[in-house]
């Protein structure tokens, strides 16, 4: 008699499931995909300034004018657009009309050089940073300025390289020298993961976790639904897992000839529940960090 074989077997099931995980690695590694992260890091855009601004100053939109950047400042730190950069780091420059003498290209999202001070303390590699109270000047974050403007990858202290000083008045009516010095940063503007951690309804160790894994602060809503899809993962993995031991179990019960072919469609099923696990968790990546 001719034995048709069932197209719903469990290695046709397998293929198919290797397949579809990596069409997934070949969208992430496509150059497009990753089109907004890469265009922000390697395009800079040239600004007017009423003033020679040096790389590593923190900047904003002149609000008189769209086309011109002035120093960020603490008052208004939701409106810090990026770090002035040399023109040299980008392949890719866009050149803004502007009637200022001086000009100033600027990058919101990339590795740079930005001016820290020790305001807030030591700046030290992995710190975020944050607008000082010094126009222009990152210091190291805190848990009350609602942005953050990147990651510190150097480090920084009153004993490293110093650039320059300056006498801050504080809240006591004294006055404290800061110090100024250079630093090598992610540079990116988003809300202070610090503050999220206070204000947030997110138990922080998820908001520290999701932070760590993608680089930067992820909102409520993504955070909860990563979470769900990460639970509904696990439960249709076990499931699978659970079901195939146990169906096993009882068939070898019943067949204890079967065993050899039993284990072989245990083993497909693993092999299955493995690749749909780690396409899950790929995708709840892709959910936090897109």
């Amino acid at each position: 008699m001719l034995q048709i074989r069932n197209q719903d077997s469990p290695a046709v099931h397998t293929l198919g499931l290797i397949a579809w995980f990596l069409f997934f690695v070949l969208v992430i590694k496509n150059p497009s995909f990753a089109a907004n992260t890469q265009t922000q890091q390697n395009t800079i855009e040239s600004y007017g300034t009423s003033q020679a601004l040096r790389p590593g100053i923190l900047v904003q939109i002149d609000p008189n004018n769209s086309q011109d950047v002035i120093p960020a400042s603490q008052e208004t730190i939701t409106k810090t657009f990026g770090v002035v950069v040399n023109p040299s780091s980008s392949a890719l420059t866009i050149n803004q009309k502007s009637n200022s003498s001086n000009s100033a290209y600027v990058s919101s999202n990339g590795d740079y050089e930005m001016i820290v001070s020790d305001q807030n303390g030591a700046v030290k590699s992995g710190d975020y940073l944050t607008m000082s109270s010094v126009d222009g000047i990152a210091m190291d974050d805190n848990d009350t300025e609602p942005i953050t403007v990147g990651m510190a990858t150097g480090t920084f202290n009153s004993s490293s390289e110093v650039i320059g000083t300056q006498k801050l008045l504080l809240a006591n009516k004294t006055y404290r020298t800061v110090h100024f010095g250079v630093i090598s940063a992610s540079v990116y503007i988003a809300h202070n993961p610090l503050l999220a951690t206070q204000t947030s309804i997110v138990p922080s160790v998820l908001v520290d976790f999701s932070t760590g894994v993608v680089g930067r602060t992820v909102s409520t809503w993504r955070i909860y639904i990563a979470l769900i899809a990460t639970l509904g993962i696990c439960v249709i993995v076990g499931a699978m897992l659970f079901g195939a031991v146990k169906t096993s179990l009882t068939a070898i019960g019943r067949n204890p000839l079967s065993r050899k072919t039993l284990l072989k469609g245990f083993i497909q099923v693993v092999i299955s529940a493995v690749i749909i696990f780690i396409s899950g968790l790929f995708l709840v990546y892709l959910l936090l960090k897109v």
